[in-house]
């Protein structure tokens, strides 16, 4: 889902954006849209998942606590863009990402153009793991989607959830 929204965004507005992940869409440090998930297993298999799609579109101000950590269309582009031009791009490159998944049967490719497009890796992150707070660098992403942290001390995280940060240098 974030590839496609990030290429979605990209094609219609050249706005340049970046996953960060596991769920937000960024401009430079600013987010400009979030995804939100919700399935439904039977053992490992998923029988249902619900997405959610939120885009700033056409935001002209934000308040004052937000004007740092957020950012619309609007604000990047200084034009209105068509909000149905936008969800038909963002639907057409998600039917593409997914043909291209049932064309290969994995997601191998798919997995290097997310990892190209995800702002997170090679980053410092705080994550809350295991309902702990830990630090460390996002070194990768696991073929499952999960992030994988190398703490300071040498452990290696799987992050599969939850909040994760990205640290100032």
């Amino acid at each position: 889902m974030g590839l496609g929204v990030c290429r979605g965004i990209q094609n219609v507005t050249g706005i340049p954006c970046a996953i960060k992940w596991p769920n937000d869409i960024l401009v430079g440090t600013k987010k400009i849209a979030g995804i939100l998930t919700e399935m439904t297993l039977e053992g490992e298999t998923i029988q249902s998942a619900v997405v959610g799609i939120g885009i700033n579109v056409q935001t002209q101000q934000f308040p004052p606590e937000l004007e740092t950590i957020a950012t619309s269309v609007y604000a990047e582009t200084g034009e209105k863009h068509k909000r149905a031009r936008l969800i038909q791009e963002i639907l057409l490159q998600i039917e593409r990402i997914y043909d291209e998944y049932m064309a290969l049967g994995n997601c191998d490719s798919l997995l290097t153009q997310y990892k190209a497009c995800c702002m997170t890796l090679s980053k410092t992150v705080r994550v809350i793991y295991k309902k702990e707070e830990r630090e460390g660098v996002a070194t990768d992403i696991s073929a499952m989607g999960g992030l994988i942290v190398e703490t300071a001390s040498g452990e290696t995280l799987h992050v599969h959830a939850g909040e994760v940060s990205i640290r100032e240098a």
